[in-house]
C-alpha cells in the first residue's frame, strides 16, 4: 500500500478547482473524495440531490487525478464498512501511514464539529474553503451576538468593499436590489416567459444502484 505524508479531505460541496490547495502537485499528498452513508442518510434527501452530489464528486476526483494530483475516490459501497467519517479517516491515516491530516472548514455546523472533534493521532490543520469573500474570522465583527442584522445591509457592505456591481460608490444601475418587485404575485400569464430548463445528460445508473433505488 502506497504511503503519503498528507491526507486532505474534500467534501461534496467543496469541489473548487481554484482552491489554493491545487496550485502545486505533491506526490506525498493524497486527496480524499468519498461518498458517505452518514451524508446520504442523516436527513431525508431527494434522490436527485444525492445523485448530483455523487456524480459531481466523481467527476471532480477524475479531473484532479488527470491534472496530476494523487486522488482516492471512494464510492458508497467502498465506505460501507465505516460507521462514520472519522472512522474512515482514521483507517486511511493508518493504512497510508499519514503524518498530517488537513481539511477545508465545512460550511455545515454538524460536519464542522465532527471534524474539529476528531483525534486521528496526527497533527490536524483546518483551512478556509475560499468559497466566500468574507473570511470566517471576520464574521463576528460584522454580526454581533444578540443583535439582529438585516442581510440587505450586509450585502451592501460587501458590494462596496469588493467593488461588486458598483458604479463608483453607487450600485450599478442605480438600485441596490429588486426586493420590492420580487414580492409581486406570480400570474398565469407569466408562464410563457419562463425559459426552458437547462438540462444535462449525465448517466447516474451506477449511483442509483449504490443507493438501492435503481429501477429496471
Amino acid at each position: 500500500m502506497k504511503t503519503y505524508k498528507t491526507l486532505r479531505l474534500i467534501l461534496g460541496d467543496q469541489l473548487h478547482a481554484g482552491h489554493s490547495w491545487f496550485r502545486q502537485k505533491d506526490p506525498d499528498t493524497l486527496y480524499l473524495v468519498a461518498e458517505l452513508h452518514q451524508e446520504a442518510s442523516y436527513v431525508q434527501h431527494h434522490v436527485q440531490k444525492i445523485c448530483a452530489f455523487f456524480a459531481a464528486m466523481e467527476a471532480f476526483a477524475s479531473a484532479l487525478e488527470k491534472s496530476g494530483h494523487e486522488v482516492l475516490h471512494l464510492t458508497l459501497d467502498e465506505t460501507a464498512q465505516y460507521k462514520d467519517l472519522p472512522t474512515l479517516l482514521q483507517s486511511l491515516i493508518h493504512t497510508h501511514k499519514i503524518k498530517q491530516f488537513e481539511y477545508q472548514r465545512p460550511d455545515e455546523y454538524r460536519l464542522l464539529k465532527q471534524l474539529q472533534g476528531i483525534e486521528p493521532g496526527v497533527p490536524v490543520t483546518e483551512v478556509d474553503t475560499e468559497h466566500f469573500l468574507l473570511p470566517f474570522d471576520e464574521i463576528s465583527s460584522l454580526f454581533k451576538k444578540g443583535k439582529a442584522t438585516r442581510m440587505e445591509h450586509f450585502y451592501r457592505k460587501m458590494r462596496k468593499r469588493f467593488d461588486i456591481l458598483m458604479d463608483g460608490d453607487q450600485p450599478e444601475g442605480g438600485q441596490w436590489n429588486f426586493d420590492h418587485e420580487n414580492r409581486n404575485r406570480f400570474k398565469a400569464k407569466d408562464l410563457a416567459d419562463i425559459p426552458e430548463p437547462l438540462t444535462f445528460s449525465n448517466p447516474v445508473t451506477a449511483i442509483l444502484e449504490r443507493l438501492g433505488v435503481c429501477r429496471t
